[in-house]
């Protein structure tokens, strides 16, 4: 993948409030804009607020977005979180490593999944400038007057974060009544079958959040307590546990809590 010339080296410091108690994050990163998002590298471990949670896991990471988890490579320590409003095109998704040292941003249209070689994301960039496309844009906001022709690009990362391979896969110009889907659609099959991807949270269990005394227990089809937050309201709560059982997602308040279950 190209880089923008712009690269810098940070001190990133997020403060995070959460019920029960509040902490700092402090992170010596190293943050590079591409073409097709933000990949950032934290050369130092983050310190993440206490959860409230009681459960068999551990906290990994604290999103300030809502996020479900979507798909999970156990051995290679990554997964694939995707939005949790169900918005549609443009809604973010995101890969990330256990340890929190690199994500890999995208958004639905241009989507980002973990095969078995690596991660694979979708993206769009403009024929003529070479810039960022928003896939919303290619689907919802045709201008007969200036039509917008697009590249539909894949890249493959290592389990590193770094870039193995990237290709065109074709060229696609608005039109009234253009059917920005199918083009995509079969073009996105073939790539993730080839590098043995699974599409759009296959086997991701939804669970069920419900009141227990006062606590907010998270169950599963079985009614087996999965994680309980004390003292704490069920309402609009969501909780999402991965097909392999090793990734739990919490949603609350528009920040999401991901625990690698033991």
């Amino acid at each position: 993948m190209r880089k923008h010339v712009k690269l810098f080296t940070g001190m990133l410091t997020i403060a995070l409030a959460l019920q029960g108690g509040a902490a700092a994050i402090t992170a010596e990163a190293v943050e590079a804009e591409t073409e097709f998002g933000t990949e950032t590298e934290s050369e130092t471990e983050k310190v993440l607020p206490e959860s409230k949670a009681v459960l068999n896991g551990e906290l990994i990471n604290v999103l300030d977005e809502s996020f479900e988890v979507s798909a999970v490579s156990a051995e290679n320590g990554w997964l694939c979180l995707i939005c949790d409003d169900g918005k549609g095109y443009g809604s973010p998704w995101l890969a990330v490593s256990f340890d929190g040292k690199h994500e890999i941003k995208a958004e639905e249209g241009a989507e980002v999944y973990l095969g078995t070689d690596g991660i694979l994301r979708f993206s769009w960039k403009d024929a003529g400038t070479g810039e960022e496309v928003k896939p919303d844009k290619l689907a919802f906001e045709y201008s007969a007057d200036e039509p917008v022709t697009a590249i539909y690009c894949a890249t493959l990362y290592d389990w590193d974060g770094n870039v193995a391979e990237e290709k065109e896969l074709t060229t696609y110009t608005q039109t009234e009544g253009g059917d920005f889907f199918s083009v995509t659609w079969p073009l996105m099959e073939q790539e993730t079958a080839a590098h043995g991807a699974t599409l759009f949270g296959h086997g991701t269990k939804y669970l069920t959040v419900e009141d227990d005394g006062g606590d907010a227990v998270c169950r599963d089809d079985a009614g087996n307590e999965i994680a309980r937050y004390p003292d704490t309201s069920a309402d609009f709560m969501r909780a999402h546990l991965s097909g392999d059982g090793t990734i739990l997602t919490v949603v609350a308040d528009g920040k999401t809590e991901v625990f690698q279950m033991n």
